[in-house]
């Protein structure tokens, strides 16, 4: 079913499908299906409503197949008096079999036919032939409005029999939410809804969301501060998008669940003049308490950690216990990421916060290091967050273990590493050095070829460099050697190339593909 406003802007609707069968009065007729069409034009404006049971009424004759018109979005005409009309129109249709009706009886279609023809509908316009469209005009009255909406039938030329019935809201602006139900929100935690307009509007729109007390605050996602109310707004383009609102609540102290809400507004400064005072659904908030779990000040979300590299985050109790509490913090891999106390330098697998009646409130530090190692691969790793309920107060033994991962980007790389040229390198045989090591631990030995580019000026010492997965870390000496060439020349500069492609069969694939490394040196 498509729905097109005067603007010739359309809105789709999933179609009922009917499908005609020769019964008594229309004998001679082949069986046949066909689509129906609602199209509402001419000085209405016509735009999607929420989907809900009120305004998904449908009634199809047993002979009539509807598709899937209960999932369908029912379109809404604007709650303003006037002249309207309906279009009815179909393909390759035989009209002159239907009449056409618009009545105010009620909201709930059902296949008595009393219940539409008597008062409250239009006059049938019958026999309509057999063209692809027809028109039928009515006016929106006060009595529709207060009704709620309009019925629109589809009957046959006994009106008692009819073959399709559709409830069509007539709707004021307002402002709608995503739920209808209660946010649950836990004490220190953000919650989300979402809100929109039930019409479009014929210029800006602004609304306001404003909570109630002082335990929660409001803002808009992106935004660093919560606040006691945030505006949203709408357009002519956006009006059926739907924005977030993020929700907070702080703790409290207690342990005591409670509620709170939020308001819906428009601001009428800022908002066109039909929708002025409208109003939206109070939303409950549901402040869960999470006294008895443990806070962790950097939340649940992924660290992110390098190689060699560390960083400290806080936990603490919500309220002071009655007795001692313990906070085991571990490491589900202590060889990729270790777990230490602040400023204490003793990493391990685990640690073990105590907190007491007097300090349980007082955050403490932890710090997380990830491991060097040799290979080039990154990690991640859980940490864990978790009461050792031998060691505690009965009052935290059911709090919940607190996890989040840590990854660790790794900070090797499949390379040969050189270090500066020392000592001067000259025809009397004056020497110079640097150090070779590798980036990683390699698969397999690695032999790396060292060669002159000019051996008329100085030579190396060794010609090979070996390293394995026990000493690829530890650095390798290569000796320059200058040589006389009894020419006077002055200072000449060549490179020493180090090649771990140019000896042997490869055992390590990944440092055989390298490509050379150079080093330069004069004499």
């Amino acid at each position: 079913m498509s729905v097109t406003d005067q603007m010739g802007a359309a809105f789709m609707i999933p179609p009922p499908l009917f499908q005609y069968k020769a019964r008594t009065g229309f004998s001679g007729l082949p069986a046949r299906a066909f689509l129906l069409f609602l199209v509402l034009a001419a000085g209405v404006s016509l735009l999607p409503q929420e989907a809900s049971a009120q305004n998904r009424n449908t009634y199809c004759r047993d002979n009539f197949a509807c598709g899937n018109i209960s999932g369908a979005t029912v379109p809404a005409l604007r709650a303003a008096t006037g002249s309207k009309s309906v279009t009815i129109s179909g393909n390759n249709i035989n009209w002159g079999f239907y009449g056409f009706k618009v009545c105010t009886k009620t909201a709930t279609p059902t296949g008595d036919a009393a219940s539409y023809h008597s008062s409250g509908c239009t006059n049938s316009q019958q026999g309509l032939g057999a063209g692809t469209s027809f028109t039928r005009s009515f006016s929106v009255t006060q009595a529709m409005i207060n009704n709620g909406g309009v019925v629109l039938l589809l009957h046959g030329r006994n009106d008692s029999l009819i073959y399709f019935a559709q409830w069509l809201p007539l709707l004021s602006p307002a402002i709608v939410l995503d739920r209808s139900a209660a946010l649950p929100v836990t004490e220190g935690q953000v919650g989300t809804y979402r809100v929109k307009l039930n019409l479009e509007p014929t210029g800006g729109v602004r609304v306001r969301a404003t909570r109630s007390g002082s335990v929660i605050g409001v803002r808009l996602p992106g935004a660093t501060n919560w606040s006691t109310s945030v505006d949203r707004d709408f357009t002519s383009g956006n009006w059926n998008t739907w924005q977030t609102v993020e929700v907070y609540v702080w703790h409290d102290g207690n342990a005591v669940d409670g509620t709170a809400s939020i308001s819906h507004t428009t601001v009428n400064a800022n908002t066109v003049a039909e929708y002025d005072s409208a109003t939206g659904p109070t939303l409950t908030v549901n402040m869960l308490d999470d006294d008895g779990v443990i806070q962790v000040n950097r939340g649940t979300s992924t660290l992110a950690l390098t190689e060699g590299r560390g960083n400290t985050y806080h936990v603490r109790l919500p309220v002071l216990p009655a007795g001692d509490v313990v906070v085991r913090v571990s490491s589900s891999d202590s060889g990729a990421v270790s777990v230490d106390k602040e400023n204490e330098g003793t990493p391990g697998e685990y640690q073990d916060l105590t907190f007491t009646s007097i300090n349980g409130t007082t955050y403490q530090g932890i710090t997380l290091s990830a491991v060097e190692d040799g290979d080039v691969n990154d990690e991640s790793v859980t940490i864990t967050h978790s009461v050792r309920d031998d060691d505690s107060s009965n009052e935290f033994d059911d709090a919940p273990d607190i996890e989040f991962t840590a990854t660790v980007t790794d900070n090797d790389t499949v390379s040969i590493r050189t270090g500066a040229v020392t000592g001067t390198i000259t025809e009397a045989g004056g020497q110079g050095t640097f150090t070779v090591r590798l980036g990683s631990e390699p698969a397999g030995d690695v032999t790396i070829g060292v060669s002159s580019g000019d051996t008329g000026e100085g030579t190396v010492s060794p010609s090979t460099l070996t390293f394995t997965a026990q000493n690829w870390a530890t650095t390798q000496t290569v000796t320059v050697t200058g040589r006389n060439d009894n020419l006077d020349d002055g200072d000449q500069n060549y490179d020493i190339t180090l090649d771990p492609s140019s000896t042997g069969t490869p055992s390590d694939s990944a440092y055989h593909a390298l490509s050379s490394e150079t080093v330069s040196v004069t004499t």
